[in-house]
Formats: structure tokens, C-alpha cells, sequence
């Protein structure tokens, strides 16, 4: 059985990474199936590690097939930003002009892009980092408040545009939080932060880990199960 998935593997790429600490599989709409491993690594025993992994490689990219369909449908730029998180909506509005710059005005209902508003990269850039502004304003005060319900701290947190996680707890305390967590329902965000607020207290995903969690958010194995199709919340242009 091992062989004959082993031969039936789709086709997949190898990232080398200096921060890998063991190979680790990811499937993305954008980049299908790649491997991430640490410098060193015997790239021969890859085809053995993925069939071993191959039910879940299958599932993944069924599931980011069904991501590509639906932001093939997506336009460009947003004309709507709707922050499920915090009941937030902004419209957005594009002026153009002739110069090379953009900037974007910003009123309680609206956003306004002004200038090279042809530049879609520029544009999604200016957006994402409005967007990174309001995770601080918004995000790391909730981490604060759910900390405190919780009795549990973190010693710093970060606000970063992350491909895969929601989240992630470094060794030395520091909770950094996806800015794309915004798009998400409020209860999904909420568990994101009591996993990482866990996570100061067990850094891996043990037996105790998960005992934590449950006893902090006794609903938590249902939120994480909805946490695995959230990607549909969070449009294209918001990604990195």
C-alpha cells in the first residue's frame, strides 16, 4: 500500500527553510502541494513522509480546489471590507489620478484610494496595510482581555499577514496574531486566542495542551472544527 501511494502522489514543490525545525507538508490554492524543510534534510525520504500523509494531502487540495473556484470570482479589489470580527464594514471607493502615488483617505463608513489606482498591487499592499492598523487597534486588546479571563499572559504580541496560521506562540511568549483573523466570526477568533494564550503554557500540542484549552473554552473542539473552512471568510486581495 505504501508503494502504491508513493506512485500516486501529485506533483509538489521543496522549499528549503533556515527556521524549519522538521519537514512540514502545506497546500495552498496558490502554491498546490509543497514541502517545507530544514537545511540538511534528506530530500530522498519526502516521497515515504507524503504517502504516509496522503489522506490528508488528498483532502487539502480538494479543499484549496474549492478555494481557487471561488476566488476566481472574486474581483481584484475589494469594493466592500466587511469585518466580521469586531461588526465593522467599510466601503471602498477608487479615484484615479495621474501620478504614481496612492493614498487612501478613511471615514467611519467609508475608504477612499486615491491616485495610481491602476497599480492593483499597490492598491491591495495599501489595503492590507489599513488592514494590519486595525488588527492592532482591535486585535491585541482583545488578546489582552481573553488573557485576563483566562489568568493567562502572553509576554508580547504581534500582528503579522500569515499564509497558513491563525496563529502562533513563539518559546519566549510572544502570541503573534494573523491580521486576517478580522474576516473571521467573532467565536472563531475567540478560540484562536485561547489556543494561543495556551500555548504559554504547553508550547506543543500534547495531551495536557488540549486538556487546558477544554478547560478554558469547554466548546473549543467545535470551534476548531469550524476554524478549517474559515478561509472562505477572507478574500484574495487580503492575503499575502
Amino acid at each position: 500500500m505504501l508503494d502504491r501511494s508513493i506512485m500516486e502522489l501529485p506533483p509538489y514543490t521543496v522549499r528549503v527553510s533556515a527556521r524549519a525545525r522538521h519537514a512540514r507538508i502545506r497546500v495552498s490554492a496558490r502554491d498546490g502541494l509543497e514541502v517545507v524543510v530544514p537545511q540538511g534534510f534528506d530530500i530522498e525520504r519526502l516521497p515515504e513522509l507524503l504517502a504516509r500523509r496522503h489522506r490528508w494531502i488528498e483532502r487539502a487540495l480538494a479543499n484549496a480546489a474549492a478555494q481557487e473556484q471561488v476566488y476566481a470570482t472574486q474581483p481584484d479589489l475589494p469594493e466592500v471590507i466587511a469585518l466580521l470580527a469586531i461588526g465593522q464594514q467599510r466601503s471602498v471607493r477608487y479615484f484615479t489620478a495621474a501620478t504614481p502615488r496612492i493614498r487612501l483617505d478613511e471615514s467611519d463608513s467609508e475608504l477612499i484610494v486615491r491616485g495610481a489606482t491602476n497599480d492593483l498591487r499597490a492598491c491591495r499592499e495599501l489595503l492590507q496595510y489599513w488592514l494590519s492598523r486595525q488588527a492592532r487597534s482591535y486585535l491585541v486588546p482583545w488578546l489582552e482581555r481573553v488573557g485576563q479571563e483566562c489568568e493567562l499572559s502572553c509576554r508580547n504580541a504581534a500582528i503579522r499577514n500569515q499564509k497558513t496560521r491563525w496563529g502562533s506562540c513563539s518559546a519566549r511568549g510572544t502570541i503573534s496574531l494573523n491580521q486576517q483573523l478580522l474576516f473571521l466570526p467573532a467565536p472563531l477568533v475567540h478560540y484562536v486566542l485561547v489556543h494561543e494564550l495556551c500555548h504559554t503554557v504547553h508550547l506543543d500540542h500534547s495531551h495536557r495542551f488540549w486538556q487546558l484549552v477544554e478547560a478554558k473554552l469547554p466548546d473549543c473542539a467545535r470551534r476548531r472544527a469550524e476554524l478549517r473552512a474559515a478561509w472562505q471568510y477572507v478574500p484574495l486581495w487580503a492575503q499575502p
